[in-house]
């Protein structure tokens, strides 16, 4: 689970402003609730601070990840980001503090405000409910893509004015727009396919829905 400061507060039912509050309700989740692992974010425990401190919590205690603030065009989205990042890490098969790691060196403001500004230029919504954002990132070392399927569509000035409800983003190093090129080439090929994207809107199992997109699980409906 990775909610954020006031989403902790309300499952926990106490309040979370400080990093020491954010550690307890996360504490009081996995004793109570028999969570695996919490990771507070801690993006709105004080916006005016220098550094974001997120903190993993699991049943053998709390681990504090530090990281600047960079003030970015909106808050909204870089905690979803943050997850986005995590689940890929995860699903590379890093171990949970690593992935932790890996989805925090990425800088979720900076991320969003790209994809946000590429998408200025044109839509990226192709049709048929697909979308594919994409932009280019400083100091990234390999092209990094995330799916997201949204239990309610959203308008997304599509090509067929369909609204949107599969998103594979991709987002790669700025100074390779050769890797950006190759990728996106790839991922419109899986988007091209309707019988995959029929089984990304059905499978329930991200194991499977990522297995779908690298190629590792063959069979289909």
């Amino acid at each position: 689970m990775t909610p954020n400061a006031g989403e902790a507060a309300a499952l926990a039912e106490r309040p979370v402003t400080t990093p020491a509050e954010a550690g307890a309700a996360g504490q009081r989740l996995v004793r109570d609730d028999g969570l695996a692992a919490v990771l507070v974010k801690g993006g709105h425990l004080d916006p005016t601070a220098g550094a974001i401190t997120d903190l993993l919590i699991t049943a053998g205690g709390v681990r504090a990840f530090t990281h600047p603030h960079v003030a970015g065009p909106t808050p909204r989205g870089t905690g979803c980001a943050l997850a986005t990042a995590l689940a890929i890490a995860l699903g590379r098969g890093q171990g949970l503090e690593d992935a932790v790691e890996t989805a925090t060196g990425i800088d979720q403001t900076v991320a969003l405000a790209a994809l946000v500004q590429r998408e200025k230029l044109g839509t990226t919504g192709i049709g048929d409910g697909l979308a594919l954002p994409h932009a280019r990132l400083p100091g990234l070392a390999k092209p990094l893509a995330f799916f997201a399927r949204l239990a309610r569509p959203v308008d997304y000035d599509a090509l067929d004015e369909r609204p949107v409800d599969l998103a594979l983003a991709l987002v790669a190093p700025e100074e390779d727009s050769a890797a950006q090129l190759k990728a996106l080439a790839q991922l419109a090929r899986l988007l091209r396919d309707p019988v995959l994207t029929g089984r990304l809107r059905r499978e329930a199992d991200p194991a499977r829905v990522y297995g779908l997109l690298t190629g590792q699980t063959a069979e289909r409906e």
